[in-house]
Parts: structure tokens; sequence; C-alpha cells
């Protein structure tokens, strides 16, 4: 598909994992939630998160991408962008670039243009090959920066999480469609509230609003790393109340942890009042339709 094609075919989003960074349920834990998700399955069971934008938009590259593509039985060879959030190993994992390398991806294959903090990136090109053998580039972008990548005008927003990653999150436009895609973070940042209200001042409106459920039921406070469901919940309402959304904008959460996050459908039953759904693995949407 070409760039003019994207630009007028919708948004299509395909959700390769919603799961924390033990994923769900946790490979060596027997709690009651990763025991209940292993006998339901279903929804409830849960890769690391990743999210793919059309066919060439990748928004984290996390060690769960490669099974994920093979179980969506999906080729990520027209793949050209990656936004990185931030450095957690469930959310980069460097060897996937080895498998972008000409040894094993055949045949030609475009360049992988990979965004993100400028400590996120140190950790990429730390990896034992070269940037010309991956057939990457990078780029460091910065909380309320703005620039064009082929189809896509992309903003960067400053999250709520380790500092010393300097961790982002990002809202996408293709065309008249925008996303929201703001995982790793506790509550939004006033200067994070500015940048969203100048977009607005833009005419940017979110068709879609993906935010962070990590810490479910559980007590969070504001400043913490992770939300938990409820404080999702009133942060799409935020969104709606400030005008930054379209009407009918699709309103999802994401990013679960069985250590605290219900299983698939009491998350779903939880979120309902705040007309927030969960996301789930192989959730497929087209925005603009």
């Amino acid at each position: 598909m070409t760039a003019e094609q994207t630009q007028t075919a919708g948004m299509r989003l395909l959700f390769l994992g919603t799961g924390a960074s033990q994923g769900y349920p946790a490979v060596f834990c027997r709690c009651e939630n990763c025991e209940a998700a292993r006998e339901r399955g279903g929804r409830s069971i849960r890769r690391r998160s990743a999210l793919l934008v059309n066919d060439d938009l990748l928004l984290d590259f996390g060690p769960d991408v490669m099974a994920a593509a093979r179980d969506e039985r999906l080729s990520l060879h027209r793949a050209q962008y990656v936004l990185l959030t931030h450095a957690d190993s469930d959310h980069l994992h460097r060897e996937n670039f080895d498998q972008h390398r000409p040894r094993w991806a055949q045949p030609e294959i475009p360049t992988l243009h990979v965004h993100g903090s400028a400590a996120t990136l140190e950790l990429v090109r730390g990896y034992p090959w070269s940037l010309e053998e991956m057939r990457v580039e990078l780029r460091v972008v910065a909380p309320g920066q703005t620039w064009e990548m082929g189809p896509y005008r992309v903003t960067a927003l400053r999250a709520r999480h380790t500092e010393g990653q300097q961790p982002l999150f990002y809202v996408v436009q293709q065309g008249q469609q925008a996303l929201l895609y703001a995982t790793d973070t506790g509550a939004f940042f006033p200067e994070t509230w500015e940048v969203l209200e100048r977009l607005r001042g833009e005419g940017v409106r979110l068709g879609a609003a993906v935010i962070e459920g990590t810490s479910g039921t559980r007590d969070t406070k504001p400043e913490s790393g992770h939300m938990n469901l409820a404080r999702c919940g009133e942060h799409h309402r935020m969104l709606r109340e400030r005008g930054l959304t379209v009407a009918g904008c699709v309103h999802l959460a994401t990013h679960f942890s069985p250590n605290g996050s219900p299983l698939h459908e009491e998350t779903a039953a939880f979120l309902e009042p705040y007309g927030v759904a969960p996301a789930y693995d192989g959730l497929r949407l087209t925005l603009g339709n």
C-alpha cells in the first residue's frame, strides 16, 4: 500500500499484545488471577504490549512481537517506523533487530526508522550488530516535539514512569484520524495536558485513545509509574471533557498485569461505567471507515 493509499484507507490498528511485563498469566505464577486465566483462556491470555498501525508502524518492539506476528499469520516486512515508549525489556527487545538483518529477512525490505528518547535509543546503539547491518536508523525525539514520518504526523508526550529512561507516549495522526497510545505512565503531567490542548487548538481530535491500566483494582498514587483501572477511566473522562476526542471515539485500556488486574470479562465490567473497554490480543480496529 502506498503512502497516498494509506492516507485515504483509514487507520488500521492491530493489538499485538495487551499485557504488562510478565504477560498474563505470568509463567511461574500460581496466584488466583494467573490460575484462573489458564483455566478460562480466551481474551484473558495476554502477550506483552505492542500495537501495529496499518502495516508499517509499530508502537513498541518487545519480546512477544515476533510470536504475535506468527500467531496472526502476519509478515512485518512492510514495517518502516517504530515508536519506542521507553527501554523496559517488555517494550524494547533489542534482539528483534537481529531479525531485520539481510541474513534473516529476504528479499530487500525497508529501513526501520526507530524513534524514542535519547536514553532509550542508547540501548539500541549498544547492540552487538551495527545499525547498518540491522538496516536501522535512529531519531531522538523529545516531549512536545511534533514531526512528520511518511503518511504520519507524530507528537511525543512526557510519560510519568522511570525518569532516567526519559519515557514517552505518542499521538499519531494519519490524515484526519488521530490515535493516543499511552502506556507505562502514571497520571499525566500538566505539561502533557498542555501539549494535548495545543493539538486540540490545531484541530486534532482523537478517534481512539488507548491508556494503560496496569495496576487493575489496586490503589495507586497519581505519581506512580502506572495507573489503576479507575485512574485510567478518569483520564478517558478528562479527554472527553476537555474536547480532545471526536464523537464516537474508541476508548480502550491496555497493559494489564495479573498482579492487580482481574480477568478480561471482570475488567470489562469494571471499566464499563467509564465508557472504556479493555483491549485484547488480536483486536483489530479501523478508524475513519
